[in-house]
């Protein structure tokens, strides 16, 4: 279950580490002629962020042994 939500964890922070890095670290973006398109990357990276901590709770009750259990998984 670690392993999952690590991962899960690791691809929605991804793209705004990179995005961030890609801002700050390499000045990239200030003399852009399309701005909306880097809005719409920063905004869908935030998304993902939310969608993170949507998807933990589902990953602990779907991995939990209860929950197995009564799917007669073992």
């Amino acid at each position: 279950m670690l392993m999952v939500v690590l991962f899960v964890f690791a691809l929605c922070y991804l793209p705004i580490s990179v995005l961030n890095i890609m801002k700050r670290v390499l000045g990239m973006f200030k003399n852009t002629n399309s701005r909306e398109t880097v809005y719409a990357w920063f905004t869908f990276s935030h998304w993902l962020i939310y969608a993170n901590s949507a998807a933990n709770p589902i990953i602990y009750n779907v991995l939990s042994g209860e929950f197995l259990a009564h799917l007669n998984i073992h």
